[in-house]
């Protein structure tokens, strides 16, 4: 009797190994798993990319990057919630939100923002530079920089106002 447990303990435990990893799957497909790396140094970059001259450690300035691309399903669909965000922080003067071209060109990448109504500006990672620095393999991906270079927020997926505006919030305090 004893080795028929045993056999039936490691079945259970073979068949639990799958469905852990679909709950987890699912989740995060779903974005209920929020990923991020808080309070991680942002990587040196190729800062000429950012408008302004700003860069990803501006003393008291908040930066977020937008990794996105016009032939992406997920980045049309989070677009609204970015085009909320970027109404609402449109008064901010500490606050820069910058969308990242990521495999597209400027063109496509251009009328998306037009087609979305998205008023932030859009900059051009010809050699994928920004996307290797901040290890995009994926789009969208949402950073939350603050004033002292730090990553307050690192998102895949897309992404709800109420995250990105909590995490803006938070990167403000600090």
């Amino acid at each position: 009797m004893p080795v028929k447990r045993s056999r039936l303990s490691h079945l259970r435990v073979l068949l639990a190994i799958p469905l852990v990893i679909g709950v987890v799957f699912l989740l995060s497909a779903f974005n209920v798993l929020r990923v991020s790396s808080p309070m991680s140094q942002a990587p040196e970059s190729n800062l000429e990319l950012l408008p302004a001259g700003t860069t990803l450690a501006s003393p008291g300035k908040v930066v977020v990057l937008n990794f996105f691309a016009s032939w992406c399903p997920p980045c049309r669909d989070e677009a609204p919630a970015l085009r909320t965000v970027s109404n609402r922080i449109a008064g901010l003067d500490d606050v820069l939100m910058v969308g990242v071209i990521f495999q597209d060109d400027q063109s496509s990448a251009n009328d998306y923002m037009s087609d979305y109504d998205l008023a932030y500006p859009a900059v051009a990672d010809p050699g994928g530079d920004l996307a290797r620095a901040f290890r995009v393999g994926g789009i969208p991906k949402t950073f939350v920089i603050d004033g002292a270079g730090r990553i307050v927020l690192a998102h895949f997926g897309a992404i709800r106002p109420e995250i990105l505006l909590g995490a803006i919030e938070e990167a403000r305090s600090h």
